[in-house]
């Protein structure tokens, strides 16, 4: 058995949880602003206490809601994309899910949409936990592979 980094999302309404693996134990928010309609990505590291933090919001119009000053980090504008590097420290992450469809987690390649775990404008509580995982098992118990594969 091995530890696995997961983050697991709870619909608040409906007392439904669900996990996703994190090997790396970072992973990216993706939305697009309500005001600006454009995109944001905001980059967390899972702790070794299972904390998020928030290392880097990445986007490209400046206005209401977003930062413009470097909020005691770096501030910086890259290709036209504005990004703000620094360390905010969460417990967890309560997000409302928007119809909007490109509101997503985004682990290493894979993008998992919000929409995907709860309805609109659903309250998600996402925390991160380790969780004990059984993984290259090659073990086959022959009896239970006849009992598998017979039919009646």
């Amino acid at each position: 058995m091995e530890k696995d980094t997961v983050l697991t999302i709870r619909d608040v309404e409906h007392k439904i949880e669900k996990e996703l693996s994190v090997p790396g134990k970072e992973f990216t928010l993706i939305y697009t602003h309500s005001v600006h309609k454009t995109p944001v990505y905001e980059t967390f590291i899972i702790s070794k206490d299972n904390r998020f933090i928030l290392k880097e919001v990445r986007y490209s119009s400046l206005g209401v809601g977003m930062p413009f000053t470097d909020e005691g980090g770096v501030f910086t504008n890259e290709n036209g994309q504005f990004v703000l590097r620094f360390d905010r420290t969460l417990q967890a992450i309560p997000i409302r899910v928007s119809p909007i469809p490109d509101h997503a987690i985004q682990i290493d390649n894979a993008t998992y949409p919000l929409l995907a775990f709860a309805k609109p404008e659903s309250l998600l509580e996402i925390r991160a936990k380790q969780k004990l995982v059984l993984k290259n098992i090659n073990y086959v118990d022959k009896g239970a592979k006849k009992w598998l594969t017979t039919s009646n």
